[in-house]
């Protein structure tokens, strides 16, 4: 079957307005006229009121809720945020934030290594080839030592 594609003029916007009838005079004219002469327009009106028409017959039925209803939800989301005031539950969210600064401070020193100290030790080896800087020992600590 030869798949549907749409025309440059199309305007797949104006099928919604169309169906919320919000369309009027020379504008649902046009789209109107539009629709006789394109078939993937049509399909798609098509497919956008079976859409609607399921929706419909899902929200017909109702959908029957306690007649208590709002005190509950207050009554569950106060308990919720409730929650967040107990003593475990802070030092959980505190033990949770120390866990993300110390990964955070690992990440930023792993970049400030190679983004920092890497060119440096790449220059000063430059500098070394050349003659005119004394070479670097590592000691025990890993820190640089001049002799």
């Amino acid at each position: 079957m030869k798949e549907l594609e749409p025309k440059m003029d199309c305007q797949p916007d104006q099928i919604a307005t169309y169906l919320d009838n919000e369309l009027s005079g020379a504008a649902l004219e046009d789209f109107e006229a539009h629709m006789k002469t394109c078939s993937s327009c049509r399909a798609e009106l098509r497919m956008q009121q079976q859409l609607l028409c399921t929706l419909d017959a899902a929200f017909r039925s109702g959908v029957e809720l306690p007649t208590d209803f709002t005190r509950i939800v207050k009554a569950r989301a106060e308990s919720d945020v409730r929650g967040m005031r107990e003593k475990t539950e802070r030092r959980r969210a505190l033990q949770v934030t120390a866990l993300l600064a110390a990964a955070s401070f690992a990440l930023l020193g792993t970049a400030w290594q190679g983004s920092i100290l890497k060119p440096v030790q790449s220059i000063a080896r430059v500098a070394r080839k050349s003659g005119k800087v004394a070479r670097p020992e590592r000691s025990s600590f890993s820190r640089l030592r001049f002799r």
